[in-house]
């Protein structure tokens, strides 16, 4: 081999050994040398359902009692936020069945009967749908249920529920208490025993017709004996 081929075998295997060099430099900047990447943690899901805040009623009135209850004891307490059951199933929510509307309480009403067991609450499809954790407000699915069943069990009682606690009593008829001593109605008695010593030795002070400047009340020695008895009652101990 001469020297001319040498010189270009040199030359090619310099250029070879370059590339090589940057081929590997890549690799290592790539993440190729072996070391652990950590991966991007994705963007969490953002629950977009809306969220129904101070529900208030503005449709027409309970057509019968039995909606009256189920809005007192049922609809007035599911549309509080906590519960949260006005998100989906008010109008125009995503939930099926519209029995927390608070346009017509009547139709709410209606719904509402597709889901609940008077007679037997915890049978309820509402209350074992949350049960099985749909919607459920609490971490602890127990709760939402037995909150649910109550709920219900108060409306299935109506009117009773809420009068159960009252009391109504009842005055109990006048009448004089055995060996009582109490003063006579009428001045006759006073006017013929004590009368006479109030007339005789207070009638300077204790009479209408004393002067003022030394005129001291109660009046016992009034000369109208009927107010004189009436007086004098405030200071006769029958005790």
């Amino acid at each position: 081999m001469n020297k001319r081929n040498d010189s270009l075998y040199i030359s090619q295997l310099s250029k070879s050994f370059v590339g090589l060099i940057l081929l590997l430099s890549l690799y290592a900047c790539s993440g190729g040398s072996g070391a652990p990447t950590e991966a991007r943690e994705a963007a969490p899901d953002v629950d977009d359902t809306p969220v129904a805040l101070n529900v208030t009623y503005s449709g027409p009135d309970p057509r019968d009692q039995a909606v009256r209850d189920f809005k007192l004891f049922f609809w007035d307490e599911v549309v509080e936020e906590v519960i949260g059951c006005a998100n989906c199933h008010m109008q125009g929510g995503q939930g099926t069945v519209k029995f927390v509307r608070n346009d017509d309480i009547n139709m709410a009403y209606d719904a509402a009967l597709t889901l609940v067991n008077l007679a037997d609450p915890d049978a309820s499809t509402i209350v074992t749908r949350v049960a099985n954790g749909h919607n459920c407000w609490s971490v602890d699915a127990t709760i939402c249920r037995d909150t649910l069943t109550d709920f219900i069990t108060q409306w299935a009682n109506g009117v009773a529920a809420s009068e159960s606690t009252t009391i109504n009593f009842v005055a109990p008829a006048d009448q004089m208490p055995t060996g009582a001593i109490v003063l006579p109605d009428d001045s006759n008695l006073f006017e013929n025993t004590v009368y006479p010593l109030l007339a005789t030795n207070c009638v300077g002070c204790h009479s209408d017709t004393a002067p003022v400047q030394v005129r001291q009340t109660p009046l016992f020695a009034h000369s109208n004996v009927d107010t004189a008895y009436e007086e004098a009652k405030t200071k006769i101990d029958l005790a």
